[in-house]
């Protein structure tokens, strides 16, 4: 309902994580050892392939420690697709593994 006893409020947080994508930033936050913001990191580009061909190249950069990909607004890569989640996937530069796809 209207989140007003103790079960109420602990689904209306778990809700507004959710919707937020906060849910998703606090995980993989504490399951990798992230690069911090200013250590030096190569620039990630992603490439998109049409019939074999390069058509487009998306510039991430190197600022962040996780880039997320999807349909949400939040997301830094925005793909709509019906295959395609509201957070579909995540690029981690974890310290010791390097990028990663989650």
């Amino acid at each position: 309902g209207k989140g007003s006893n103790t079960l109420g409020k602990a689904l209306m947080k778990l809700r507004d994580e959710i919707s937020t994508g906060s849910d998703i930033d606090a995980w993989l936050a504490s399951s990798f050892e992230l690069v911090s913001p200013s250590d030096p990191c190569d620039s990630l580009d992603l490439q998109v392939h049409k019939s074999g061909a390069v058509v487009d190249t998306i510039r991430l950069g190197t600022a962040q420690p996780i880039f997320l990909v999807g349909k949400h607004s939040t997301c830094h890569v925005q793909l709509e697709h019906p295959s395609i989640s509201r957070r579909h996937a995540a690029f981690v530069r974890d310290k010791s593994r390097g990028v990663l796809l989650v």
